[in-house]
């Protein structure tokens, strides 16, 4: 007998009499098929969703998130001071919720996240309103009690517990910035240039898909003035911002970006501080100096 569907037939179950729907494929060639039981079939897509899981965790940040970041930049053209106020926002999210609040899940006051942001007043009305009128920042409750959230498709503070290690260095990264006295839009940039790292370094690319080592495919001065639409002046200001990050060997003074010749290549590319950012360089042990990208003890000066 042929059910309804011509891509199925019904077959007998021999030990229950049954007629069950199978597709024809299945019976006229089973390699392409296997069978198992509800009990079998929930154990497989749990064990499916652990390892999607396992593996966005291992990627360090949330690749959508940069794509969003990148369309963002694209339309709504928001200055570098609202960026830098979202990018320290995002430190002060508790696991598992957009809202900021403290670590007894009570909402900041807004003097209490001017406090935290360590901000003149105006500068984070200004910065904040740009945030509220892109939907990044929703404020709900009352003048006296407003419950602030951030949009999570702009933050890096996830639900996912593997994924925390990134997180704190994302935190202790940025409140890093803050201890150096780095403007918002100075931490904005920082923030700015988040879609353009690799997937395996900490260097800008122009395309994140693109695997091959081609020095084609790295950023140079030229290029990054044309993606940020900034001037060489700007930029190069942003590419000299230093911080003091404490390590085994003592208390550094670092530059957020490096630059380095490619081979090849007439001029130089970029790379983020891996303390500031993480990627796939799970192996480094980030509180000692030696283990850090090489090119970084170059820079270095002994505070």
């Amino acid at each position: 007998m042929t059910s309804n569907n011509s891509n199925y037939r019904e077959v007998l179950d021999k030990a229950t009499g049954v007629l069950i729907n199978l597709p024809i494929g299945f019976i006229e060639n089973r390699q392409d098929y296997s069978i198992r039981s509800k009990k079998q079939d929930k154990a497989y897509r749990n064990r499916m969703q652990a390892q999607s899981m396992s593996e966005r965790a291992s990627e360090n940040f949330y690749w959508s998130n940069l794509v969003n970041i990148s369309t963002l930049m694209a339309e709504k053209k928001l200055s570098t001071s609202a960026l830098g106020l979202l990018m320290i926002l995002g430190c002060h999210l508790n696991n598992g919720s957009d809202v900021l609040c403290t670590q007894k899940k009570t909402p900041y006051t807004t003097a209490e996240l001017i406090a935290l942001t360590d901000v003149p007043k105006r500068t984070f009305v200004r910065a904040m309103d740009e945030l509220k009128a892109c939907g990044l920042v929703i404020v709900e409750g009352t003048a006296r009690k407003p419950v602030y959230t951030v949009n999570s498709t702009y933050h890096f503070v996830g639900r996912n517990p593997q994924a925390n290690k990134s997180a704190r260095t994302y935190v202790n990264g940025v409140k890093a910035l803050q201890e150096a006295k780095l403007s918002l839009s100075e931490i904005g940039f920082v923030y700015a240039v988040l879609p353009l790292l690799a997937y395996e370094r900490c260097v800008l690319v122009k395309d994140r898909d693109n695997s091959e080592d081609n020095t084609d495919n790295l950023h140079d001065i030229a290029s990054l003035c044309e993606y940020l639409e900034v001037t060489r002046m700007n930029l190069s200001k942003y590419m000299k911002m230093t911080f003091e990050f404490d390590f085994n060997e003592g208390r550094y003074r670092v530059p957020v970006f490096g630059k380095f010749s490619a081979g090849g290549s007439k001029s130089n590319a970029y790379i983020v501080n891996p303390v500031i950012v993480r990627r796939a360089v799970m192996n480094i042990n980030y509180s000692n100096y030696a283990d850090l990208e090489g090119m970084f003890k170059t820079y270095r000066q002994k505070v």
